[in-house]
């Protein structure tokens, strides 16, 4: 279920979900990128998609 749904955060989820299928993976929960994720939803829940893009790039606890 994506719980970022009509979000842009949504967009990163399904891509996180996708990528955890990929490798073999139900789901991507509990990783870094979803923390992540969750962690804007909270603090900038209305953050626009670029601006995650940017903020993805530059945070080193998700790579």
């Amino acid at each position: 279920m994506n719980i970022f749904q009509e979000q842009p955060l949504g967009y990163f989820f399904d891509v996180g979900l996708v990528f955890a299928n990929s490798m073999g993976f139900k789901t991507f929960e509990g990783s870094m990128l979803f923390s992540f994720l969750e962690n804007i939803k909270i603090s900038k829940p209305n953050m626009k998609f670029l601006d995650i893009i940017k903020q993805l790039e530059s945070e080193e606890t998700v790579q």
